[in-house]
């Protein structure tokens, strides 16, 4: 993808990459590699080589008191987003921080940088919902580094699907930790049941 986040690109702020990733027939990230022209900070993973941050390991390091949840401006223009901002609120953080500016790659970057944090996208009938080279590279990364990256259900992410490109059926969940996924995954059960 030569830029993901094309708004923000083309607003001049943070939140557009370049996004470059291999993945075997069978859907799986083999490699990953992202560039942030902003910041100019080059991310990149190999299966079962690690990921690493402008050439050095990259693993994820502290932990904020507060949550951060990183989105798109679609997602946060949907009806159940207030009900999600109020659940969020109520998982035992120090409150909740929100940004809404950067596209699929630069978010799920972001969530790495953050911890805790999280990007999510809920499953729609239609199609959209971001294509599989909005998140090959970072699912890659996601995977050296030991966090979440998975559809809404927690099921691998589509990323070599012969029937499309988009991933609107299973939506995408990007977290530092198995403990939030899961309760995104509740919440997004509560919400749609």
């Amino acid at each position: 993808d030569p830029i993901d986040g094309t708004l923000p690109y083309i607003e001049g702020v943070p939140g557009y990459a370049v996004s470059i990733a291999l993945v075997s027939r069978e859907g799986v990230p083999q490699i990953g590699v992202v560039f942030d022209p902003v910041e100019h900070v080059l991310y990149h993973a190999i299966k079962g080589q690690g990921a690493f941050r402008n050439s050095e390991p990259w693993e994820i390091r502290g932990r904020r008191p507060r949550l951060q949840l990183l989105t798109d401006r679609s997602f946060a223009e949907q009806p159940e987003f207030p009900k999600i901002l109020e659940a969020m609120e109520q998982w035992g953080y120090a409150g909740l921080e929100t940004n809404v500016q950067g596209g699929a790659v630069m978010n799920a970057c972001w969530v790495l940088e953050n911890p805790p944090a999280c990007y999510f996208k809920f499953p729609k009938k239609q199609e959209g919902g971001g294509s599989s080279w909005d998140f090959a590279a970072t699912a890659c990364i996601y995977c050296e580094m030991g966090a979440v990256a998975t559809d809404i259900r927690g099921n691998p992410l589509e990323l070599n699907n012969a029937e499309t490109t988009f991933m609107n059926r299973g939506g995408a969940l990007y977290a530092t930790n198995e403990e939030l996924a899961g309760r995104i995954t509740d919440l997004f059960h509560r919400l749609k049941t």
